[in-house]
């Protein structure tokens, strides 16, 4: 099987010859993916020639890989020259096997918009989920003070609780330290203490905004699997500007 560098080299060559249907790379990326997973599940090789996957019958689905053959048919070295200067130059030609391409998985433009409209409102849907949902209820968020204001009014307000337990753990640890029976010392100034000024996380208003959003997602798919282009577009772009029914209000 041969490596992209080799097999997009020979395509390119052919597509020069008009041989195989004008591709960009993307476009050829793909059909190199279909060529490895066709080449991994059938037990024959085509050593020597160009493998392209064939489609048949109109059909969507890659049925078989066929060797279609790129094959020199002359190769020869001939001698120009320009002025009093000879060059040499590499001439070759290719004959296409009667294995050769029926016609190729090339997306279509509309096959092309629903890509790129699911794929849109997939990162859309990931947004959500992964981050504006867990910041709307507060999951991820501050938990201890970041500044020296922020601690000292934390501790005029009262804002924090001690673990007993874990104070008396960490002032027993402290003392060894400070005799010198332990060489160091693993607690924070933080330990042992919970600031209460910041929002507790939300689990349940987060779980309810979750299943909104799996839901509002299924239609934007839906919208873009059966509706005409311009109206899938539509509904990804209001798709953007979605909240769920309990997001908190902002004040």
């Amino acid at each position: 099987m041969k490596t992209w560098i080799e097999w997009n080299i020979q395509y390119t060559e052919a597509m020069a010859l008009k041989l195989v249907p004008e591709l960009n790379r993307n476009e050829r990326k793909q059909l190199y993916k279909k060529y490895v997973v066709m080449n991994n599940s059938h037990s024959h090789t085509c050593s020597g020639t160009f493998n392209i996957p064939v489609m048949f019958n109109g059909s969507n689905s890659l049925v078989s890989e066929q060797c279609a053959a790129v094959t020199p048919k002359s190769v020869g070295w001939f001698n120009q020259k320009e002025g009093n200067n000879p060059m040499r130059a590499y001439s070759e030609t290719y004959a296409v096997a009667p294995t050769a391409i029926a016609s190729i998985n090339v997306p279509s433009d509309e096959a092309k918009k629903i890509d790129y409209l699911n794929g849109r409102a997939r990162d859309i849907r990931n947004t959500f989920r992964d981050t504006t949902i867990r910041k709307m209820f507060h999951f991820d968020g501050q938990t201890l003070p970041m500044t020296y204001r922020q601690l000292i009014d934390a501790i005029k307000n009262d804002e924090f609780e001690i673990d007993e337990k874990r104070a008396k753990r960490i002032d027993a640890r402290f003392a060894e330290y400070q005799n010198g029976d332990e060489s160091w010392f693993d607690y924070s100034a933080f330990d042992g203490l919970t600031f209460t000024g910041f929002p507790e996380p939300d689990k349940d208003g987060y779980a309810a905004a979750q299943k909104e959003l799996k839901a509002e997602y299924q239609k934007v798919k839906d919208a873009i699997a059966i509706l005409d282009a311009e109206t899938a577009l539509a509904a990804v772009q209001a798709f953007e500007e979605w909240k769920p029914s309990n997001a908190p209000t902002l004040h």
